[in-house]
């Protein structure tokens, strides 16, 4: 075990020197911790705006070519507008923490 991060044949990579192995579900919970959606499942394709995901500025790049929403998120930040961040994490009955959305009509009630 080298360390430096190459694939073994038939196994997953290894993780880079000095970084210890995790595993999927404490991924999760760090990911869950920060708010950090998860694409597919947390972040709905056409449905989901980008700034209310409250990654915008670390997951959306403002000098690339044009992507679904450009224009609005674009719009969005040169003039500091703030979206409503409608993520949200909550811990169920189970007490397994989740990453929800606040839907828009509640918003408005």
């Amino acid at each position: 075990a080298g360390g430096g991060g190459s694939a073994r044949p038939g196994g997953p990579p290894e993780p880079p020197a000095g970084v210890p192995a995790g595993s999927a579900a404490a991924l999760r919970l760090a990911r869950i911790d920060a708010v950090w959606p998860a694409m597919g499942s947390e972040i709905e394709p056409g449905v989901t705006i980008p700034a209310e995901t409250g990654v915008v500025h670390a997951a959306v790049s403002f000098t690339k070519g044009c992507y679904p929403g450009q224009e609005l998120v674009e719009r969005m930040d040169s003039r500091g507008a703030q979206a409503p961040r409608l993520l949200q994490r909550v811990v169920g009955a189970d007490g397994d923490p989740e990453l929800v959305y606040v839907k828009r009509s509640a918003l408005q009630d």
